[in-house]
């Protein structure tokens, strides 16, 4: 249709011309010969831009079949849907509060008919026959599904400011208004639903921007948008630093609202783990202890990664009492014991609120006091010196040993082998030079009765040829960052040349007497890689203790080929007495 000449049909604007002849005029243009349903079309155009709106009110349509001097009720909906979408958004606010106050008014009327009246609604007694149409229902719908957020913004001022505050929400046409605009199937953003809240609380409509808000957050859990156009994300884009969602939140729980926020939050954070990042943050690092432990019930059975996310912002406290009272309700629920571990190994790495980790000893050691002060249930004390001990990034290697050694003995071997493959996997990935290793193993023999098991374990571990395996790179700043297989063979030579020069000849012979005895895995460069440091670094080379390692491991080596591989490569190196070692073995 081209753009309408309102001057065509000035005739519409007559009050001679009743709505009814309007109307009368629309059914003989559309059932004509030839019949003309556009043109008819522009008529109820002109009627809904150029008439009153007192005479758009008085519109009532024929509950039956229409005829003369009737209205039909489609026509009706028509004008009423053009209205409110083409003129001024404060009149088409004035048409429909109009609407809905007579709407009302008739509800109430009817409604007093007896409710044993034959077709009477059972619940209402109301007759569905006589029942009011609700024409207000289409002027909200088409507002707020197809006017601009600024615009609706000012159809609700206009009927907030003609509606009694308090109004009950079945007559109130702002919270009609609202369910459309925000509800799941409204079709609206969840970016139109933050900008129309700021518009809202702008314009001082602060009881109907938390009206939206709260029908805006359950419609969203309840129909979650796709990650990244969740509701959180985009409240926090139209307004960073007030944090709109959190506080309303806070201020559901200060209300008592604790059975609707939790499964609430529960369902948006699941619905957008990113960007109700912003959200997890708040609850786990502000809400109470019991709180947090109540949503961590709900997400542990639905999301464990944002179970885990959560409980790891709960875990970054700072309050000594408040990180007691985590670890006592955790040990002691039924449905949160199982991830006690994970609770404190998040306290010991988390710096608090953000800094960086891990803990200070001084703090944990103060942690480990209130426990004990408490009463707490001795597996909370136990677990959180695991925790502690297993932690082994950001510390030297002495005090990793320390922290190993006051790990309860039943916990040793296990926290041991822990503590041994994140230290290898540091070295692999070049995150610890071998220093930090030996440092590490000389910090165990101080470790009395624990010294000689703890220092066992942690060389076979070393030992082992799996951690000359490439590691894939966790990220691509990481990208040929992490050692090769020589790399690694070499640093096992560093480590025992440096453990022999620490007057621990009998580690360093065990080290390399475990590596250089899985024929299989090591190479002749693995091995020349290990001659050379250890021919560096120490007099390790000039023991009688070195030919007679060698020739107990690789002259003893059942794959005569790859023996006789390894004695040519220590012959070019010119690594003539080893290549002897291993050859006079086989003679």
């Amino acid at each position: 249709m081209t753009e309408l000449d309102l001057s065509t049909y000035a005739w519409v604007r007559l009050k001679s011309n009743s709505i009814a002849y309007v109307f009368d005029r629309v059914r003989f243009v559309r059932g004509g010969t030839p019949s003309n349903p556009a043109e008819a079309m522009r008529i109820l155009q002109a009627l809904a831009l150029l008439r009153e709106t007192d005479d758009l009110l008085e519109m009532e349509p024929a509950q039956g079949p229409a005829r003369e001097g009737r209205l039909d009720r489609l026509d009706t909906l028509a004008v009423l849907a053009l209205a409110a979408l083409t003129r001024p958004v404060g009149e088409a606010a004035q048409l429909a509060i109009g609407r809905w106050r007579r709407e009302l008014a008739e509800t109430e009327t009817v409604g007093r008919r007896s409710a044993a009246e034959p077709g009477a609604d059972p619940e209402t007694g109301t007759d569905p026959e006589t029942r009011p149409t609700r024409l207000t229902d289409g002027i909200v719908h088409d507002v707020m599904a197809q006017r601009t957020v600024p615009e609706v913004a000012v159809f609700i001022q206009v009927c907030q400011q003609a509606e009694d505050p308090g109004a009950p929400a079945e007559i109130s046409l702002v919270h009609k208004a609202l369910t459309a605009f925000a509800g799941p199937a409204s079709g609206r953003t969840n970016l139109d639903k933050a900008l129309l809240y700021i518009a809202l609380t702008d314009q001082g409509c602060k009881d109907a921007a938390e009206l939206l808000l709260d029908t805006a957050l359950k419609a969203a859990a309840a129909s979650p948008a796709p990650e990244p156009d969740g509701i959180v994300r985009a409240f926090t884009h139209v307004s960073p630093s007030d944090r709109i969602v959190e506080s309303y939140f806070r201020r559901q729980l200060k209300e008592g609202n604790e059975d609707v926020v939790l499964p609430l939050v529960a369902a948006l954070l699941v619905a957008e783990p990113a960007g109700a990042e912003s959200l997890a943050a708040n609850a786990g690092r502000e809400w109470s202890v019991r709180q947090v432990g109540e949503l961590c019930k709900i997400l542990v059975q639905s999301s464990r990664d944002c179970f885990a996310s959560l409980l790891g912002y709960a875990a970054s406290r700072t309050s000594h009492e408040a990180l007691h009272r985590l670890i006592v309700d955790w040990q002691t629920a039924d449905a949160l014991n199982p991830s006690l571990r994970l609770l404190l190994a998040d306290i010991v790495a988390d710096g608090g609120n953000g800094a960086p980790g891990p803990r200070p000893i001084a703090f944990l050691q103060r942690l480990q006091k209130i426990l004990q002060t408490s009463n707490a249930p001795d597996e909370c004390r136990r677990l959180l010196r695991v925790a502690i001990a297993e932690h082994v990034q950001g510390r030297s290697g002495e005090v990793v040993a320390e922290l190993l050694g006051e790990v309860d003995g039943r916990d040793l071997r296990r926290t041991a082998q822990v503590v041994n493959g994140r230290l290898s996997e540091q070295l692999r990935r070049k995150e610890i030079d071998d220093e930090h290793f030996v440092r590490y193993l000389l910090g165990l023999q101080k470790l009395g009765r624990a010294a000689s098991p703890l220092t066992f374990w942690a060389v076979r571990e070393r030992a082992d040829p799996k951690h000359g395996d490439p590691l894939p790179p966790r990220s691509e700043a990481e990208q040929g960052r992490t050692r090769t297989p020589a790399d690694n063979a070499a640093i096992l030579g560093a480590i025992a040349a440096r453990m022999f020069t620490a007057d621990q000849p009998a580690i360093a012979v065990d080290l390399l007497e475990r590596y250089l005895e899985n024929e299989q895995a090591v190479t002749p460069a693995h091995v020349t890689a290990i001659v050379r440091r250890v021919r560096e670094d120490s007099a390790l080379a000039e023991d009688p203790r070195w030919p007679a390692l060698l020739a107990a491991t690789m002259g003893r080596w059942a794959d005569e080929r790859g023996r006789d591989e390894v004695a040519a490569a220590l012959r070019a190196h010119g690594y003539l007495a080893e290549e002897n070692a291993v050859v006079n073995t086989v003679h």
